[in-house]
């Protein structure tokens, strides 16, 4: 089997319609963290993973790059209706649907479904669904959830979830500790793949580490955000007001706070 056919053919055949698809559900809806952009990042992220050796050579089932490819394009699709961590049984209920319309037969992708139904267990303790499309699927998530992106996913998706702001950070380092954890139990055999991302765990933890100091004594709410805490404060704006995240990038990378100025401005970088 060669795989980058494989794959080329599955992106001819349903990427434009899962791209139709994916901005129908998403239509009117603001979730930077988790839209349309989100889903094509873990696509790219999932066939980066396909390219390594020791992956590609556990790929037998020629329909493999299709069953990721969708799973990619709708795991995160039912927060469009529920933002909790449960959202994936929505997500696959929107895949059943896209698949019925798109006359593929659901008995044939159960593993992709139980993955993309199962994706957001964050404690990585569910064992029935532990397939290698679920460890790509979770992985390339878990990849989007680091460096400047991941931050701003984490805190847009946090405030929507009504986590206070002083409580932001220990939640969000104690999540991001438990997907690099992940990461590694499951290609940690890859060196030069875990090389390549500890940067940008480096990044989203050192930030986090810096505003759990700053939130101990910074006034949330005082209407003059700076720092680390004064970034959240502008992304929580963001989501109160149903601003996008390039509206948030263009009128904050000129601020005058330096920490405000430097994040929006990697963020940005980083996007691009």
């Amino acid at each position: 089997m060669n795989l980058s056919l494989e794959i080329s053919a599955a992106e001819n055949l349903i990427c434009e319609k899962l791209e139709v698809y994916l901005s129908d559900i998403f239509r009117g809806i603001t979730i930077d963290s988790h839209g349309t952009e989100h889903h094509r990042r873990v696509w790219k992220y999932a066939k980066d993973m396909m390219e390594y050796r020791e992956v590609s050579g556990a790929v037998s089932d020629s329909s493999f790059p299709l069953k990721l490819l969708i799973a990619s394009y709708l795991h995160d699709s039912g927060m469009a209706i529920n933002t909790g961590p449960d959202h994936g049984k929505l997500s696959r209920t929107f895949c059943e649907k896209f698949l019925i319309e798109n006359r593929l037969d659901p008995s044939l992708f159960t593993d992709m479904l139980e993955a993309v139904e199962n994706h957001d267990k964050k404690d990585y303790s569910s064992t029935e669904v532990r397939t290698l499309l679920f460890d790509i699927l979770t992985v390339s998530d878990d990849l989007d959830a680091l460096g400047y992106t991941g931050i701003y996913r984490y805190i847009e998706i946090y405030i929507m979830r009504e986590n206070p702001y002083s409580e932001l950070g220990s939640l969000i380092s104690a999540n991001v500790t438990g997907r690099f954890k992940n990461l590694e139990k499951k290609f940690g055999h890859l060196p030069s793949f875990i090389a390549r991302v500890r940067p940008r765990l480096d990044i989203i933890t050192g930030f986090f580490e810096k505003y759990n100091i700053r939130s101990k004594t910074y006034k949330f709410g005082s209407g003059d955000p700076e720092g680390y805490c004064g970034v959240a404060e502008i992304i929580g704006s963001g989501v109160n007001s149903n601003k996008s995240i390039e509206n948030l990038i263009y009128s904050s990378v000129e601020s005058n706070d330096r920490v405000i100025s430097w994040f929006f401005g990697e963020l940005n970088r980083e996007l691009s």
